[in-house]
């Protein structure tokens, strides 16, 4: 038994260890569905993956389990130098849960090399999952200091616009919540936007 494949072993084993049953009886009325969800929290998904280095290998094969948790590990335990743009669209793309969508932002696509040329790209994607993890990631950037150029910026706003004259619930709260981290970066940012988003009459400025 290799490596990886007995350090699989080892975290499915503990899967059991922090089983909540309440917590995946509680996502499931909540529709966060997944084939196989242990109710586990993510202060003790966080103390599991403390126990690993970080490894593609290992990353990459939890990937491909539809477990809740393991999918959650993934994202927290893929090297960052190691996941390309192709892998990154290619993982979310396969993602059909809220969840796992900002925790691979917040984990993981935050992190990787030029990641806000990715979140951009994404913004114009047809794949609404593959844009909700767009406005997340983009949030991060906001947080950690990004300031997109009048491009990107108009780029931005003229997408948010889109999602919320839209009518898809989750789309919406993602670009609000992208929206709010944009015209905090300064002035001259909520200036644009309230320009942009003036006919929505949004009560966010």
């Amino acid at each position: 038994m290799d490596q990886t494949t007995e350090n699989i072993r080892q975290i499915k084993k503990t899967f059991r260890l922090f089983m909540n049953g309440v917590t995946s009886r509680s996502m499931r009325e909540k529709g966060l569905e997944y084939r196989v969800n242990w109710g586990i929290p993510l202060a003790q998904l966080k103390e599991i993956a403390s126990g690993y280095d970080k490894s593609f290998n290992l990353a990459s094969e939890l990937w491909k389990d539809d477990v809740r948790e393991c999918k959650i590990l993934a994202t927290m335990l893929m090297p960052a130098d190691k996941m390309t743009h192709g892998l990154a669209e290619d993982w979310i793309k396969h993602t059909s849960s809220m969840e796992i969508a900002e925790m691979c932002a917040l984990n993981l696509f935050q992190n990787l090399e030029d990641a806000h040329l990715l979140a951009l790209r994404w913004l114009s994607s047809d794949n609404l999952m593959v844009r909700i993890c767009a406005y997340h990631v983009l949030c991060r950037l906001f947080m950690k200091g990004f300031k997109p150029d009048d491009n990107q910026a108009g780029q931005i706003l003229n997408r948010i616009h889109e999602a919320l004259s839209g009518n898809n619930t989750a789309l919406k709260h993602a670009a609000v919540n992208c929206l709010t981290r944009f015209i905090s970066i300064s002035d001259g940012y909520s200036a644009m936007a309230d320009s942009v988003l003036a006919d929505l009459k949004t009560d966010i400025f």
